[in-house]
């Protein structure tokens, strides 16, 4: 036998320690991952400590409590957390939190519904449903999908100008094709025993909701009459349709305004959510506001003094009712709709779902616009149209190369012009863009709201910068002196569909929060009684974002 140089010996050692480092690597990355029980809770808000116990190479095991919850969801007993760490997925539970299942998911859900055992997730591509308590899911959806339900063991979606129905989770699906001319689009489904509602909106050209201010297009007139009650349609074939024979037989309802619905208690309820007939009713609803906004697109200043007459703090009970746009409501099917001054809170916690799920929001012409500021001179190219901050009061930001300065200095995104007109959204805005106000419970409700004196400070905050800017500020900004921050938010509980509200005992969370300039404020609420979850976020002094959760236990 040859002899084997000292040399030729290291090379081959280090050759086989290289073989053996690649799969090690390898195995290293691809982690399982088994959710653990929790820990029963005691009386009171307490920390959502969701843990999880971490498999590699089928022998090494650790348990960590690292879980970042992006989303959480609930209906009776059944708990669904989107979360981001350890991975993208999805945690479900079925007994109120004792065991979870996680399941690696990097479609994040931006809605969920439940029906019975079935569980339906709308991901940003794909629809994906469950019926095993989370420990297997079905995606389905190779295309947008512009509304979804679940309702009667079966999952519904609407997409590219078709109705899908599956009776089995997803695994197969029945197309239904709606008597609609076409191009249309859908923006809410809602089923009630054996009847499917759609509200659909048509392609047309769309005047700039500017012109609300002062009516000067016939889509205005027409917007501002609905807002008034004067006329309860809209224009072209936008509306309600509806079928009772299963999808044969589609009907255009007399309410032709593209809507938001709701199927509760055994009645259909509307939400205008067309953005010129929403904006209409904001433009009645606070004509100060618009007459600062109608000065501001002419090159006026806003007087910060008086705009602040438009942010009284409205209560507990109108922050928590408040619906920003013409509700409708439909005792006999659809046959017939009346104009209703009042509604239930579930509505406004299903529109503002709805709201936040959708994935195409409707956007007018815009002109160029820096994205949290309001400024810029008329014809400079800001949302607002007013006085920018960059190059000095009252100066003009110039064209850059190759850009075209807008003609009308009055055209604004659709949303930007809503935020500009709504307190709750502006106000929100400077509350780092999280929504003042949250929902949820069948039943027994929950919520969460601003406390007057948390109000008072984001006013504060939006009147100093529009006193600077010389027009409505648009934020984000960091509201008040800390010591008007204690108690920003009022968690509550209702047994009687939101008649009457009791307080629930607010969290504590570490004293080392408010060095790090984080203020946690809720962005998120479900209810498994006997259980209440509240997802919080906030933003540090640096920039960086902060999440928590915690839970009631009742």
């Amino acid at each position: 036998m040859g002899h084997i140089r000292k040399r030729d010996l290291d090379s081959r050692v280090e050759v086989r320690s290289r073989m053996w480092r690649l799969p090690l690597v390898a195995l290293a990355a691809c982690a399982t991952y088994r959710a653990l029980p929790l820990e029963p809770p005691p009386p009171g808000p307490s920390a959502l400590a969701l843990r999880y116990e971490q498999t590699r190479f089928h022998l090494f095991t650790s348990a960590r409590d690292d879980v970042q919850v992006e989303a959480i969801f609930a209906s009776g007993a059944t708990i669904v957390a989107a979360v981001s760490r350890p991975q993208d997925g999805v945690f479900v539970s079925t007994d109120a939190g004792a065991e979870w299942t996680f399941t690696p998911n990097d479609d994040r859900f931006r809605d969920v519904s439940f029906d019975g055992p079935i569980i339906v997730g709308l991901g940003a591509r794909r629809i994906h449903c469950s019926n095993d308590g989370g420990r297997s899911w079905r995606a389905w959806g190779e295309i947008p999908v512009d509304a979804a339900a679940v309702a009667g063991g079966a999952v519904y979606a609407a997409a590219a100008g078709h109705v899908y129905v599956s009776q089995d989770c997803a695994q197969s699906w029945k197309t239904l094709t709606p008597q609609i001319p076409a191009g249309w689009r859908a923006r809410s489904i809602a089923i009630d025993r054996q009847s499917i509602y759609i509200s659909v909106r048509t392609p047309r050209e769309v005047p700039p909701l500017t012109t609300l201010l002062d009516g000067t297009s016939e889509a205005a007139v027409a917007a501002l009459a609905i807002a008034d009650g004067r006329d309860p349609k809209g224009s072209g074939l936008d509306g309600v349709w509806v079928t009772h024979d299963g999808g044969t037989l589609w009907q255009q309802s007399p309410l032709a305004v593209d809507a938001w619905l709701a199927a509760l208690h055994g009645q259909i309820w509307a939400v205008a959510a067309d953005p010129m007939i929403e904006g209409a009713a904001l433009v009645r609803r606070a004509p100060q506001l618009a007459a600062a906004l109608d000065g501001q697109l002419h090159g006026a200043r806003v007087d910060a003094g008086a705009l602040r007459s438009s942010f009284a703090f409205p209560g507990r009970d109108k922050l928590l009712r408040a619906i920003s746009a013409p509700v409708f409501r439909s005792t006999d099917e659809g046959a017939t709709w009346a104009r209703m001054n009042d509604a239930p809170v579930e509505l406004r916690a299903s529109m503002e779902r709805q709201r936040a799920a959708h994935p195409t929001p409707e956007r007018a012409p815009e002109t160029r616009q820096r994205p949290e500021r309001g400024g810029g001179r008329p014809g400079g190219g800001s949302p607002a149209g007013g006085r920018g901050r960059r190059g000095g009061r009252g100066s003009a930001p110039s064209a850059l190369p190759g850009q075209q300065t807008p003609r009308d200095p009055r055209v604004v995104a659709s949303e930007m012009f809503l935020i500009l007109l709504d307190p709750l959204r502006l106000l929100a805005r400077f509350n780092s863009g999280r929504r003042l106000t949250g929902f949820a419970g069948e039943g027994l409700l929950y919520a969460y709201v601003p406390t007057p004196q948390f109000w008072e400070s984001l006013v504060d905050a939006m009147a100093a910068a529009s006193d600077a800017e010389g027009e409505i500020a648009l934020g984000p900004g960091r509201p008040g002196p800390s010591s008007a921050l204690e108690g920003a938010f009022e968690v509550l509980s209702s047994s009687d569909g939101g008649a009457h509200w009791s307080d629930l005992p607010l969290p504590s969370f570490d004293r080392s929060l408010r060095e790090r300039g984080i203020l946690p404020y809720p962005v998120g609420i479900a209810a498994a009684p006997p259980q209440t979850f509240v997802l919080f976020a906030a933003i540090d002094r640096g920039g960086n974002a902060w999440r928590d959760a915690r839970r009631w236990a009742q």
